[in-house]
């Protein structure tokens, strides 16, 4: 049986959460998705990402860390309290 039967798949954030510790910088290599880098920039990392991946997705990946920088300034201002 092959080993990747016995391995089930462990979300890029749990690993961020347990194997990095505060300041450290995340690189995500090749991927054709940029999933540890999306899930860094989540998480508040530092985050690079190195890949060959077409310009379109290069593009998509320029919206979607985009997206989450918008909703990181849109609960900050909700978390503000206006005195």
């Amino acid at each position: 049986m092959p080993l990747t039967s016995h391995c089930r798949k462990i979300p890029f954030s749990w690993l961020l959460e347990h194997l990095s510790r505060e300041g450290d910088t995340v690189v995500d290599i090749d991927s054709t998705s940029g999933g540890a880098f999306v899930a860094a920039i989540k998480k508040g990392k530092n985050a690079v990402w190195i890949s060959s991946a077409s310009s379109q997705m290069q593009s998509e990946m320029k919206e979607t860390v985009d997206s989450v920088f918008a909703s990181d300034s849109d609960e900050s201002d909700r978390t503000i309290s206006k005195d």
